[in-house]
């Protein structure tokens, strides 16, 4: 198993997706192509690392890169249920932001929001670039 692949295999583990030219032409032609899908379905997914890895990219490529950081909330139609999951995917969406604060992403270059999904089976991030 080559290098890469062991490093892919490695972030699947932690629960971490970075998008690349790979991805599926479906996903892409449902709309924008995320830099990275983190998915919160452990108790606690070390994603920092590979966060990093594709942020330092996109700077590399374009200086001056906006990142929009999209939580993912699950909708299982349950209204206490959905009220929670809405609640912790936020807190989750603030805890990336946080992160790309300390990587030395300026504020300005940030911004949240979320977003309720019928076929998401947990709370997920998704970072996006522009």
């Amino acid at each position: 198993m080559g290098l890469n692949m062991r490093y892919f295999l490695f972030l699947a583990i932690l629960g971490v997706t970075l998008a690349s030219p790979l991805t599926s032409a479906a996903a892409a032609l449902d709309g924008p192509t995320p830099l990275a899908i983190i998915r919160f379905n452990q108790e606690r997914v070390y994603y920092d690392q590979a966060l990093y890895h594709a942020v330092s990219r996109a700077v590399k490529v374009k200086s001056r890169v906006v990142f929009d950081v999209v939580a993912i909330v699950p909708v299982v139609g349950d209204p206490a249920t959905d009220r929670r999951m809405q609640e912790a995917s936020i807190l989750k969406g603030n805890e990336v932001v946080a992160s790309l604060r300390r990587m030395g992403i300026p504020a300005q270059r940030l911004s949240l929001a979320s977003h309720r999904s019928n076929t998401a089976q947990s709370t997920e991030v998704h970072v996006f670039v522009r």
